[in-house]
């Protein structure tokens, strides 16, 4: 039994990770699925995900505040996945006098995000809500000094 289990997984990794075991996205909600390009050294690597909208916006800085992020695990595998709601989220911004009245699109982010540790085998599964966009960063460790 062992070694059948241990074929399944050396497959699905040579073949690419099997993503339908994850559930089907509810109504209203959309699944993004993140694959990571293989790096030389993953752990100098970290993911952030940010949670928004793209708005027209004028000079103020806006950002929305309600967003509940869970962090879930997938009965029976062990794998992690997240799931971002926005209920009752409020828009807020500064009230400074723009000096034109230009609009311009931008991200405005809600509170919450995921930082992770960088891994190319596993992708990472996301549920958010249609009208909800999120932005993918990838920092990279440039050096490093021990004081």
């Amino acid at each position: 039994m062992r070694s059948v289990l241990g074929i399944l997984v050396m497959a699905s990794l040579a073949f690419g990770f099997d993503t339908s075991i994850f559930p089907k996205a509810q109504d209203g909600f959309r699944q993004h699925i993140i694959n990571l390009e293989p790096k030389q050294s993953e752990k100098d690597y970290e993911v952030v995900v940010e949670f928004g909208r793209v708005l027209s916006v004028d000079c103020n800085v806006h950002s929305y505040s309600g967003g509940i992020l869970k962090d879930k695990v997938l009965d029976g595998y062990g794998y992690n996945y997240y799931e971002f709601s926005d209920n009752n989220s409020t828009l807020y911004k500064t009230l400074m006098l723009c000096p034109d009245e230009a609009l311009k699109d931008e991200f405005v982010m809600f509170g919450d995000s995921i930082k992770t540790h960088y891994n190319s085998k596993i992708p990472l599964i996301i549920y958010a809500p249609k009208d909800i966009n999120i932005r993918v960063k990838i920092y990279a460790l440039e050096s490093e000094k021990i004081l």
